[in-house]
């Protein structure tokens, strides 16, 4: 699966994104999309590996990863996931804990950690 991960990197058309088992695979040519799609599940079936059917989308203008909506011009953290940061902020036992909060949240968006600020006042 590396090795097939590893080749689809060097293609200049398909953007390869790995992180821990989430893989993200990003290109403009929609043919090209579905055949890399069909040839990473042969690649996942190969090395024994299962894709999960309820975490594959696209191809699509945006996709969710790693609790972020991500799309050509716009990141954003999902909803769910800004709840549950926002109680973990309200529940933090240190200020250290809340700077890390917000300092993540304005890591993928500013404008979602003014949002909670504001929420917060």
């Amino acid at each position: 699966m590396g090795i097939y991960l590893k080749r689809l990197s060097k293609n200049k058309k398909i953007v390869v994104s790995v992180y821990v088992d989430d893989i993200v695979l990003s290109t403009n040519d929609e043919a090209l999309f579905n055949e890399i799609t069909d040839s990473l599940k042969l690649a996942a079936d190969k090395a024994r590996l299962s894709l999960n059917d309820e975490k594959t989308e696209g191809p699509s203008d945006k996709i969710t990863a790693f609790n972020i909506e991500l799309s050509n011009k716009i990141i954003n953290i999902t909803d769910k996931r800004i709840d549950e940061l926002k109680v973990a902020y309200l529940s933090a036992d240190s200020e250290h804990q809340q700077k890390g909060i917000l300092g993540y949240i304005a890591s993928v968006n500013e404008l979602q950690k003014n949002a909670i600020l504001e929420a917060l006042d």
